[in-house]
């Protein structure tokens, strides 16, 4: 069968713009799904990971827990060599000013031990984590004591980002921000 200088032409068009397609929805593809019941998953792919964030709602009475969870699937085709403690979820809230009100990654504290986790394509990892509707603490004394303050967040809308960072595959991959209402 002998194809026409134009059905070449169109075929390797349309594989041009197959081809961008996959490449470009492998490093920005970003997916929000509502269910039913008002709870919210976010999705991003930055290749070779697929960061998903969960929570089961989006509107919470003021001190109530926020259940924040995760997975990173591997979705290439190689093993990931990653560590139980560099590589990590964290989340970042925000206020209706943008500013940061929250970032968990500055309240906890992790080892220094470096504890290998291989993750095989298809496979993925997972953490769940709460919030509890209180800033960053703040240091107020540098005395013999030091002393920080710990204030609880006011009535409002706050866009929580979820993140997986990872230093040695130098990949930072983050969701698109959820917004969540907190009611007095």
């Amino acid at each position: 069968m002998m194809l026409s200088l134009k059905s070449m032409f169109v075929l390797g068009l349309l594989s041009v713009l197959l081809g961008a397609m996959v490449v470009y929805g492998l490093k920005t593809t970003t997916l929000m799904d509502d269910t039913d019941e008002g709870a919210i998953i976010v999705e991003t792919i930055k290749f070779p990971l697929k960061l998903r964030m969960m929570l089961n709602k989006t509107a919470f009475e003021l001190n109530e827990t926020v259940g924040i969870e995760f997975s990173a699937e591997n979705i290439g085709n190689e093993t990931l060599n990653m560590s139980l403690y560099e590589d990590d979820f964290n989340f970042v809230i925000y206020d209706e000013a943008s500013s940061e009100v929250y970032d968990w990654n500055k309240n906890w504290a992790h080892p220094a031990i470096y504890i290998s986790m291989p993750l095989p394509p298809g496979l993925s990892r997972s953490g769940a984590f709460q919030w509890s509707q209180d800033y960053n603490p703040i240091l107020v004394s540098l005395d013999q004591y030091p002393y920080f303050e710990y204030k609880k967040v006011s009535p409002g809308r706050y866009q929580i980002v979820g993140q997986f960072t990872s230093g040695h595959l130098r990949l930072i991959v983050e969701t698109p921000p959820v917004t969540i209402t907190i009611r007095s």
